[in-house]
């Protein structure tokens, strides 16, 4: 974040300054580059925070930038901390985020990016790992807004990308489609059926891999390992195929289907035998661990439960003279 404010000072500085402009100029310039901002909400905050980092910058006053960052950045827990050291009135908080999104993609485009690109990975928590459905639900219309606004120009140099499992989308209790409308704008055509390809939708459906193509993706790992010189091999081409039974015997039929599931122990595998030379493969094989990534996230989801609701069962102690009668949660 302080690279790309610090980037745009810059040169906006530059800019005025081989103008013969003065330290005035380049405020009431970054005021005139600011002012679109102003019209979206939240901007006038925003624009604010960007002069005060302006103001800092030029002054070599580090704490006074470095409040300016930590709001961009959505760091301050009350408005009262904001407005004393910037004098602003508004925080970013959970309820305007996207909003602020939305201003900080219109700010990196002046700073002279194409835009803003939006990654959010493991989007199943949201729906099977989120228990209370007040939340999910407001979680839900949350990406509804964003959804609409992509789709009917409401948001511009802005893009985003929502990345989770099929049930994510299509489970009609807990995914996506359980709301109706984010169903009507997700779901896929009824033309599609015959096995053709479509991307011109919001959902782009990822085909699993295949049997043929995790072998070869193994080989890819191992010949980076190698450095590309196969004289470098931890393991020779039969101790892929003898790794990818092993993962069957272990996982099912269906385990190329996951590759994370295969890819990570075989990348411990090979590690180990780098770090030990003279180990045999074999003998580590068959000691080698293989979890299915969905039971270790219900693993995790019980215990986040268990946390949540303060129900984590305890073992069962001796009673003593001293017991805590008045303790609670």
């Amino acid at each position: 974040m302080a690279s790309i404010v610090e980037r745009w000072v810059s040169a906006l500085e530059y800019e005025v300054r081989s103008a013969k402009g003065t330290d005035d100029d380049v405020k009431r310039e970054i005021h005139n580059r600011l002012k679109p901002l102003q019209d979206l909400v939240s901007g006038h905050d925003f624009a604010t925070v960007i002069g005060k980092y302006l103001e800092g910058f030029l002054n070599h006053n580090d704490n006074l930038t470095a409040a300016a960052i930590r709001w961009l950045r959505a760091e301050y827990g009350t408005k009262t901390e904001a407005r004393q050291e910037l004098g602003v009135r508004s925080i970013i908080d959970d309820a305007d985020i996207y909003d602020h999104l939305k201003l900080l993609a219109a700010f990196v485009h002046m700073a002279g990016y194409a835009g803003l690109l939006v990654c959010l990975d493991e989007m199943g928590i949201l729906s099977h790992h989120l228990n209370n459905s007040v939340a999910r639900s407001a979680n839900f219309q949350a990406i509804l807004r964003i959804v609409n606004d992509c789709v009917q120009g409401g948001a511009s140099k802005i893009g985003f990308y929502f990345a989770g499992v099929d049930e994510f989308v299509e489970d009609r209790r807990r995914g996506l489609f359980s709301d109706e409308a984010l169903r009507r704008r997700l779901e896929k055509s009824n033309l599609n059926n015959a096995g053709l390809k479509d991307f011109s939708g919001p959902v782009i459906r990822l085909q699993n891999l295949t049997p043929a193509e995790l072998f070869v993706l193994l080989h890819k790992i191992r010949d980076i390992f190698a450095s590309e010189d196969s004289a470098k091999h931890l393991v020779p081409d039969d101790a892929i195929e003898v790794f990818m039974k092993h993962c069957s015997g272990r996982l099912g039929a269906n385990y190329f289907q996951t590759p994370s599931d295969v890819v990570r122990p075989f990348v411990e595998f090979l590690s180990i035998l780098e770090q030990n030379p003279g180990t045999d493969w074999r003998s580590l094989l068959a000691k080698t661990q293989l979890a299915r990534s969905s039971d270790r996230d219900q693993a995790k989801g019980e215990i986040a439960s268990e946390i949540q609701t303060g129900t984590r069962p305890q073992t069962p102690q001796p009673a003593t003279g001293n017991d805590l009668k008045d303790f609670r949660l």
